[in-house]
């Protein structure tokens, strides 16, 4: 068998690097990824833990047509659900008034009326990145709708789904990943924010806690599709309009970014799901890379109307909030947390108690 020559991955990197050169920037990216994705899968062969029984059993669970397989909510695990069971439930969730049926395929009106709005915003304020969006909305041909898909919550009774929006081909995704690193820096300013569970533990462990402190942890009821986008629009242009380093990132001002935000949030809000269209009717698609963003910036803003003169003004030896939890620790009863639920009718908040 003769093999394969050898390739110097370096000499490779330069000559295509050199190729690009007269690349439009965004194209580059894409095919930079891609070649580094092809380089990876030849080199990258994670080893097959599983015997061979293990094997066999999950090739005639593939072909198993009465039963779905998907990741759950939480955990790392894979779950197996009666096919016909998954399919009620996933109907039940469109049902519910949350999401409107649409008679056809919203994509090719979307990608038009994106374009005439780009088009219109680099003339006014010559933003390149306008034009390269614009650019890429013209000459791509593989845009899709957005597929809905659900994870099962296998940690609560009965099982209920959450949807999930798989954005990667949609019409919007190259604007909400633009307009996600615009409004990265708005967020993380605050103590509370913890960035995951191994900070959340280091950072308790330096906590005096006494017999009577109490633990409670918050959590919203379907963050995403509960985000009142009408008030999240106005506080992302307040802070786009107090931030000193916005002319850094891009030319476009606070009005029409947070025009293109609420594009994003509605026009581009679609989904389908076995043959048949959808809208959401409110809140943000998860699964859109601004939506996280967007969440944030409400959750951060939450918290300073519910702590207007900071956490310990309400007994708080400490306030944590990842995301869309907030563990909190304080001493008495828990009276003092229905405050937060008072506050604002605009998010639904579960609390769970826990003793120390």
């Amino acid at each position: 068998m003769i093999g394969q020559p050898y390739q110097d991955y370096v000499d490779l990197i330069g000559r295509v690097e050199q190729c690009l050169r007269n690349v439009e920037h965004s194209r580059a990216d894409e095919l930079r990824r891609s070649i580094s994705n092809c380089l990876i899968a030849k080199t990258y062969r994670p080893a097959i833990n599983l015997s061979p029984i293990e094997l066999r059993v999950l090739k005639q669970l593939e072909r198993e047509q009465t039963i779905i397989s998907t990741k759950a909510d939480k955990a790392n695990v894979v779950v197996l659900m009666d096919r016909q069971a998954y399919n009620i439930k996933v109907m039940d969730l469109l049902t519910t008034g949350m999401y409107n049926g649409i008679i056809r395929d919203p994509t090719e009106n979307v990608r038009k009326t994106l374009i005439g709005k780009l088009t219109d915003l680099y003339e006014e304020t010559t933003e390149e990145k306008m034009i390269n969006i614009t650019k890429s909305l013209r000459y791509t041909t593989n845009f899709s709708s957005p597929e809905l898909f659900c994870l099962p919550k296998i940690h609560k009774e009965g099982i209920p789904l959450r949807p999930v929006i798989a954005s990667g081909e949609n019409v919007t995704s190259y604007l909400c990943r633009y307009l996600a690193t615009i409004l990265k820096p708005l967020t993380g300013r605050r103590t509370s924010l913890t960035e995951n569970s191994l900070s959340f533990a280091t950072e308790t462990k330096q906590i005096e806690l006494q017999d009577s402190d109490i633990l409670v942890s918050y959590d919203v009821t379907d963050l995403f599709i509960r985000i009142p986008l009408h008030c999240t629009y106005k506080i992302i242009f307040e802070l786009l309009s107090n931030d000193v380093s916005l002319n850094e990132r891009t030319t476009l001002n606070p009005y029409y970014l947070a025009k293109l935000v609420k594009f994003c949030m509605e026009k581009g809000n679609y989904f389908h799901w076995k043959g048949s269209f959808y809208s959401q009717q409110q809140g943000a698609p998860m699964g859109s890379s601004v939506s996280l963003i967007t969440a944030e910036i409400f959750m951060e803003h939450l918290e300073e109307v519910a702590f207007p003169t900071g956490f310990s003004s309400f007994h708080l030896k400490a306030f944590k909030r990842y995301v869309d939890s907030l563990p909190s620790s304080n001493k008495g009863k828990r009276e003092t947390y229905w405050y937060i639920l008072i506050v604002s009718s605009l998010a639904r908040f579960c609390s769970q108690w826990k003793k120390k």
